[in-house]
């Protein structure tokens, strides 16, 4: 079983969906970042949605054009 988490920050702090072979597994929310690598030290792949700079004035960010 190939398991992929996918982490994005939350309120109470990280939100990771877990996929196993491409379907849908788990849904947890950690503390800290560390938490989830901790947990998930099996997983093939970590990855973490992190924003590229804030919306400037106009809506947009330098990432977006």
């Amino acid at each position: 079983m190939t398991l992929v988490v996918g982490v994005d920050a939350c309120r109470s702090g990280w939100v990771a969906v877990v996929l196993a072979d491409g379907s849908f597994y788990d849904c947890r929310v950690y503390k800290h970042i560390l938490d989830v690598v901790d947990d998930r030290d099996e997983a093939a792949v970590v990855a973490v949605d992190i924003p590229i700079g804030l919306p400037q004035p106009g809506g947009s960010r330098r990432a977006d054009v």
